[in-house]
């Protein structure tokens, strides 16, 4: 990650917002141990203090919310309406906040001015429309700078190749010709062999992760099993130790995936290579030996293997637990409290027997399992999708765009030969017509360059 920082940071502000600072406490670190915390120890040095942020989202919005609404509508709606009213009356008024608090416009907007002083959002915001605005002429300065460069060193390489192939003996030329013509074919043969050592190298892998997916989900069942069979164990200690298996799952499926299709991408990107690699050194060594410099490069495939965020899997298997826990004893609850206040133990646990006062843990086990088989199941049917797929089309992609690059050359050279079979004057024209253009573009390029380092050197100015 800290490469990624410094490559991006190198050429754009970055900046971190550290959110739910309205959540710290007496104990808690503040602003300034925050930011030192996660300069020095998460970014490693990559961005300064100075560049974080501790800032409350909740407090940002309820206050932006209230603010819309006297702004447009003069008032506040009813809390009973619009529940985001009570959220706002407590977080800015206080908990003895009153309803007949709302009404007194002045205060309430007095409130919401504070609430967004106290989300701390004003000097991020500050500081990023500053950078846009500051810097905005530099950022366009330099991004025209990065496509000129591109242009004119697009623009220097066809020039230079056609100006060579005037040189070039014309039965030389058609050799180089056939060369990539015969290339294109082996291509196309070489694609249609390789999809099937594709093919085959996903299937493996799919195996392999559905038989290590299934380990999971048995191992998990079984540590449910465990967990359930004894029955004094409070609710909210079974709750913990669910959502420890839980979370100890999606940390080893995550990790396990992460590892394994890395060792696909890897696995996929040498077999390509294993192919291409000696149509483009027999194009380059024919070329070179017609004394071409390529203007051209070939394509290099990027991995396609998409990477599977595994830490929602379980993630509704809880919540649903939560749920369950919560209907079967908010009654029980209700009527022992009653029973309390009004002196009658019967209420509470009388001889009429009501199936929301237990909690019944054989449901609850075989609910939890049967979730976790139904994520497991859709889980393998997604990798058996979107890997075949982004492979697929990833190396469908790399090949068109190799053919592309074979066409494009071929094309130059045919020019070429058109070129050097006209008469001589024609040819004698042209290759100084091509010179004039060579030389013309040689200084575009290095203005461009130049153009770039002093851009950059302005944005290292400002920065400090």
């Amino acid at each position: 990650m800290s490469e990624a920082i410094l490559a991006v940071g190198q050429s754009v502000p970055l900046y971190v917002l550290v959110n739910k600072f309205d959540q710290q406490d007496r104990n808690s670190d503040d602003a300034d141990q925050v930011r030192a915390l996660i300069s020095g120890t998460l970014m490693k040095g990559c961005i300064t203090p100075q560049q974080i942020f501790p800032v409350s989202s909740m407090w940002g919005y309820l206050a932006n919310r209230a603010r819309h609404e006297l702004a447009n509508n003069g008032k506040l709606p009813p809390p009973e309406q619009q529940r985001w009213v009570e959220d706002f009356a407590h977080a800015a008024l206080g908990r003895r906040w009153r309803h007949a608090d709302l009404a007194d416009l002045e205060h309430i907007r007095h409130a919401a001015d504070q609430l967004w002083e106290d989300s701390l959002f004003a000097q991020p915001i500050q500081a990023l429309l500053h950078a846009a605005y500051a810097n905005a002429s530099l950022y366009a300065l330099r991004s025209a700078a990065h496509k000129l460069l591109n242009y004119a060193q697009q623009a220097r390489e066809y020039l230079d190749f056609r100006a060579h192939g005037l040189n070039v003996a014309c039965e030389q030329l058609r050799q180089n010709i056939h060369q990539v013509e015969e290339s294109l074919q082996l291509l196309q043969l070489n694609q249609a062999q390789v999809s099937g050592e594709i093919k085959h190298e996903i299937e493996l892998a799919l195996t392999s992760a559905n038989h290590f997916l299934r380990q999971q989900q048995d191992a998990l069942n079984a540590q449910f099993a465990a967990l359930f069979q004894d029955d004094s164990e409070p609710l909210s200690e079974i709750r913990t130790r669910c959502e420890t298996l839980l979370q100890t799952a999606q940390n080893t499926i995550s990790r396990d995936f992460t590892l394994r299709f890395a060792e696909l991408e890897s696995t996929l990107c040498r077999v390509l290579t294993d192919v291409i690699r000696p149509i483009e050194q027999q194009i380059k060594m024919e070329l070179s030996e017609s004394g071409f410099r390529p203007g051209f490069h070939f394509p290099v495939f990027h991995g396609a293997v998409p990477h599977f965020n595994t830490r929602q899997l379980f993630s509704e298997v809880i919540s649903r637990q939560e749920a369950t826990d919560e209907q079967s004893t908010r009654l029980g609850v209700v009527r022992e409290t009653f029973s309390r206040w009004l002196n009658q133990p019967d209420w509470g646990r009388g001889n009429e027997k009501s199936p929301t006062e237990t909690v019944d843990y054989s449901v609850l086990q075989r609910a939890l399992s049967a979730e976790v088989d139904l994520y497991c199941q859709q889980m393998a049917k997604v990798l058996a999708e979107q890997v075949d797929e982004s492979v697929t089309a990833g190396m469908n992609t790399f090949f068109a765009e190799f053919a592309s690059c074979l066409t494009e050359l071929q094309t130059r050279l045919r020019e070429s030969l058109a070129l050097r079979q006209q008469n001589e004057s024609v040819v004698r024209l042209m290759q100084q017509q091509l010179q004039q253009a060579v030389m013309t573009h040689s200084w575009i390029y290095i203005d461009a360059q130049l153009l770039r380092d002093d851009i950059q050197t302005l944005f290292t100015a400002e920065r400090y």
